[in-house]
């Protein structure tokens, strides 16, 4: 994986308002344009943020060449994919808590990990970008 630190712009882009109302539009509802800032949809801790790269995965949704949204603040969460270090190597697992054991897997092995004090979570992973061309 390839860590990166995110550079902070705040860029606003234009996006197209899609809402649904009722009754007469205006003639300007087809103009109506806003703006948005990924950073601000995308990033909840920017000093704790990191975008990674991903190489290869086993966590269903996460391709090769994605970049992950990762933040370090984040607790763990049921549920949620974390980057873990796993024998010195980041490694995307999925997180699992059964009462008070927390284990990790993956979507293509059946087989848990339980966490031990070896493993680091590294930071939670909040967002997935992937590109639309090859």
């Amino acid at each position: 994986m390839e860590l990166m630190q995110p550079q902070f712009k705040r860029a606003q882009t234009p996006t197209l308002d899609f809402t649904t109302e009722t009754g007469f539009q205006s003639p300007a509802h087809d103009y109506r344009v806003k703006s948005l800032s990924l950073d601000e949809l995308l990033i909840r801790s920017p000093a704790a943020t990191f975008f990674v790269r991903v190489d290869h995965s086993d966590i269903d949704g996460i391709e090769r060449e994605d970049i992950l949204v990762v933040n370090r603040a984040h607790a763990l969460v049921d549920g949620r994919v974390a980057v873990m270090v796993i024998d010195g190597e980041f490694a995307l697992r999925r997180l699992r808590r059964y009462g008070q054991t927390w284990l990790l897997q993956t979507d293509t092995i059946t087989q848990q990990q339980k966490i031990d004090e070896t493993m680091i979570c590294w930071g939670i992973v909040d967002a997935v970008i992937r590109t639309c061309w090859s």
